[in-house]
């Protein structure tokens, strides 16, 4: 593995927001420091075309509209990484600031993963790390997953409650910090949220039909 770190993102016809997020993570970001992976599930806007123009870009790409889950993709590009660090953005969140990789300094031997829940410390405020936002070693996030459904919430699944389990089991630990969060109805509004200044998130609004 490199020394550089690895950006993990997963797309659906989100152009904008991927034009803006990758202007952002060059604007905050050492060049060369860093390389990109990207999911497309299945885009029809152009996402894949001009993501593939990028020059430290790695597209994959379904072969049919969401042919995989958020967590399955994920899940793929961690085991694609060459990289020690695993970082994961979701495609309406970009940084803000210049500091916007000082988690990944929270990574040690014991603290596998750092990422986004209600305060800084190793308490869990919310039960589980959000992937929105996080950075962790790439060798731990291969061992656990991002991908789970829950048949009791009716087959929906979310990204960030199985690898959270699988890091306690591991006796590992996971180092969050608190990001200013809109109320829950307003998380559905282009208001973004800010990941302790130093990554805005908007939340649903990629998975909106957005404009180039």
């Amino acid at each position: 593995m490199s020394d550089k770190f690895t950006i993990g993102v997963v797309t659906y016809n989100t152009l904008f927001y991927t034009k803006l997020q990758l202007h952002k993570i060059r604007e905050h970001t050492t060049a060369g420091s860093y390389m990109i992976l990207v999911y497309d599930n299945g885009s029809t806007d152009g996402t894949r075309e001009w993501l593939a123009e990028q020059p430290e870009v790695k597209v994959f790409h379904s072969l049919r509209p969401n042919d995989r889950t958020h967590g399955q993709a994920l899940d793929h590009l961690a085991n694609m990484a060459t990289t020690k660090v695993f970082c994961t953005l979701d495609a309406d969140a970009w940084p803000v600031s210049d500091d916007w990789t000082d988690p990944m300094a929270a990574l040690n031997d014991d603290v596998v993963l750092a990422g986004i829940d209600r305060e800084w410390g190793f308490t869990l405020k919310s039960g589980y790390i959000h992937p929105s936002y996080l950075f962790g070693w790439t060798e731990w996030i291969r061992k656990f997953t991002f991908s789970h459904v829950w048949p009791e919430k009716g087959n929906k699944y979310d990204t960030g409650e199985k690898i959270t389990e699988g890091v306690f089991e591991a006796g590992k630990q996971i180092r969050c910090w608190n990001p200013t969060m809109v109320t829950f109805d307003e998380r559905f509004t282009p208001k973004p949220c800010d990941y302790a200044g130093l990554v805005w998130h908007v939340w649903w609004s990629s998975r909106k039909k957005v404009s180039p």
